[in-house]
């Protein structure tokens, strides 16, 4: 999974990570508004199975926080546009 695009996010202050890689998310940290780790080497992210696994997380519904203020579903990594991206792990 890789970042394309990060409308309005700032990360920590800084630039959003167009282009980086997924290597980790936990969606419950931060009261279910989710922690996010971005890598520059696909080698360094996260695999999945297949692209079914990948929109499944991207799409994930923390438990402990599952609709936003405004009643829709609670989706963080939603905050970023990404594409699939197929890695080849020899």
């Amino acid at each position: 999974m890789r970042c394309v695009d990060a409308p309005g996010i700032l990360m920590n202050g800084g630039d959003p990570p167009i282009g980086a890689y997924l290597s980790e998310y936990l969606p419950e940290a931060h009261e279910g508004q989710g922690f996010v780790v971005w890598c520059d080497s696909a080698e360094d992210a996260l695999l999945f199975k297949d692209a079914e696994a990948v929109w499944a997380l991207w799409q994930r519904v923390p438990q402990n926080r599952p609709l936003r203020e405004d009643g829709e579903p609670n989706r963080p990594l939603t905050a970023f546009s990404i594409e699939v991206v197929p890695v080849d792990v020899r």
